[in-house]
């Protein structure tokens, strides 16, 4: 088990560092920069009469307007608004049953622009990326779309800072066999699925998003294994926070997950990774079934039932480790359990000699024990509220989190 472990903690050692190094993979070229103006103070009024005479490389920006067309992306281009303001240019696109904007080149940036549409009902697609590398959409408004960014068979692709309300039924992010991408601060709300991974096998990492009134917020289904999910707020959606169901090796670490129908839903999936994550007023805290050998420990469940319903057999602890917990205290174990009240197993169970970890075990209702609760101190976690945009990758706390999972003690206290 201990060598598994240490592997999971190599695969995602490489995936971070692919990761970091998307930038410095995308080549420079000798650029050009082509203005685009809707009003004619330019020669090209359209940004894809400007695509379509661009070279390789070029930079296309477009100054304040609204431009009612579909574009198709074909060459290695950014295209930028001049502003950087994407209030300031807006694509309508005028037929709803095409991608609004269709990226079909690697190295590609698009940035600074809001994607709507003309038609009343709004539009299919925002962004497709098919087949492609090293694209970059970043600081977009999407308003309208069934889906915002469609990702297929795409890799090392960064979305950032975009900016996202869904219609019902649909997904803002949505990737479909592709990896190593990387989905941070994005903002999305009102979609059926704000992020939803399909067959995503090589994972991919979603960090700092902002998740909130959708159906579901983190979908991971079918073979979407190895994927990262730190540092996201997931509030206030209608069914899951964070879905897995058949996907295997994911690590979802230091989540803020509150307010919704369920906090993390586990489904016939196995050796997931859930550790310091607040899972707190949600109708239900966690619910698994057929979800066997997942690491779930160091969280705070304060929900007013923590366990919706179960059929598996996990691991909720690690051996005591040193180290600050969930709550402050000084010690890495079990979970800390309480209801939306802050009584229940872990302010009730007794502490005799002070270290922060009870004296007893929970037997956690259809699934196994937590032989190492943490003693409720009273204390609720506070959310870091660094700014977001300013705020490093730090992968200090997931290392840490993959580490005290490889030291997992054979035989478990009690036993």
């Amino acid at each position: 088990m201990v060598e598994k472990l240490l592997e999971s903690v190599k695969k995602f050692f490489f995936l971070a560092f692919l990761v970091i190094a998307i930038p410095a993979s995308i080549p420079i070229a000798c650029a050009g920069d082509i203005t685009v103006d809707v009003n004619g103070s330019e020669k090209y009024t359209s940004i894809q009469a400007a695509i379509n005479e661009s070279s390789n490389g070029d930079n296309i920006i477009v100054l304040s307007g609204v431009y009612i067309e579909n574009l198709v992306i074909d060459k290695p281009l950014t295209i930028v608004s001049k502003t950087g303001d994407p209030t300031d240019v807006t694509i309508k696109a005028p037929l709803p049953d095409v991608v609004a904007v269709e990226i079909d080149a690697n190295n590609t940036v698009f940035k600074g622009i809001t994607i709507t549409s003309y038609y009343r009902l709004g539009q299919d697609y925002g962004i497709v990326i098919m087949d492609n590398e090293n694209v970059t959409v970043e600081n977009n408004i999407f308003t309208g779309c069934k889906k915002g960014i469609t990702i297929v068979r795409s890799y090392n692709c960064i979305i950032e800072d975009n900016y996202m309300e869904g219609k019902k039924g649909g997904k803002g992010i949505d990737l479909y066999l592709a990896g190593n991408n990387l989905i941070r601060r994005n903002t999305i709300t009102k979609s059926g699925g704000a992020i939803w991974e399909d067959y995503c096998e090589i994972g991919n990492v979603y960090h700092e998003n902002n998740l909130s009134e959708n159906w579901n917020g983190i979908t991971l289904i079918h073979d979407s294994d190895n994927s990262l999910v730190y540092d996201n707020l997931i509030q206030g959606n209608e069914n899951d926070g964070i879905s897995i169901s058949w996907a295997d090796n994911n690590v979802i670490v230091n989540n803020w997950i509150i307010e919704n129908g369920q906090g993390i839903n586990i489904y016939d999936s196995k050796h997931n990774n859930i550790s310091s994550n607040v899972v707190m007023d949600n109708t239900y805290g966690i619910e698994f079934a057929s979800a066997y050998s997942n690491l779930i420990y160091n969280n705070y469940f304060r929900n007013p039932t923590n366990i919706a319903w179960g059929d598996g057999l996990n691991t909720w602890n690690v051996s005591k480790t040193p180290g600050e917990n969930i709550i402050g205290e000084s010690y890495i174990a079990g979970n800390c359990w309480l209801d939306d009240g802050g009584n229940g197993i872990s302010h009730e169970l007794p502490d005799l000699n002070g270290d922060g970890i009870c004296d007893e075990g929970y037997d956690v209702e259809y699934d196994g024990w937590d032989y190492l609760p943490l003693k409720d101190n009273g204390k609720i976690p506070q959310r870091n509220h660094t700014e977001i945009k300013q705020a490093p990758i730090n992968f200090d706390l997931i290392i840490n989190a993959l580490l005290l999972a490889a030291i997992i003690v054979k035989k478990r206290r009690g036993k």
